[in-house]
């Protein structure tokens, strides 16, 4: 869940207990790789 707060334009939430990233909404920084902490997320 670290990822919902780090993103600047607030494009993950959680759902079913696994985070979900809007992809119209994402600017792809790589803000919330930098903190996933089971890198399920890349660039």
């Amino acid at each position: 869940e670290a990822c919902v707060g780090t993103c600047p334009v607030s494009a993950i939430s959680m759902v079913d207990g696994k985070a979900e990233v809007d992809a119209d909404t994402c600017v792809e920084c790589g803000a919330c790789v930098a903190v996933c902490p089971v890198s399920a997320i890349s660039q």
